[in-house]
């Protein structure tokens, strides 16, 4: 089920559309969140799934 992503208070429009996004995984062993996102036509980027660093702090052992 997608998730809307919205500040409260803010209107979307062309300088700050947002977009849906579904979770999808957690890649622990590269300390990320994998997630699947609709169309950012500001940015002119298509649908697509990413990849975020979630552990910033995360040592190499």
């Amino acid at each position: 089920m997608p998730m809307p992503m919205k500040e409260p208070g803010q209107s979307q429009n062309a300088s700050n559309a947002l977009t849906d996004a579904v979770f999808q995984r957690i890649e622990v062993a590269a300390g990320e969140v994998v997630l699947k996102d609709g169309d950012i036509p500001n940015l002119a980027m298509p649908p697509m799934t990413m990849a975020f660093d979630a552990d910033k702090n995360r040592s190499a052992a």
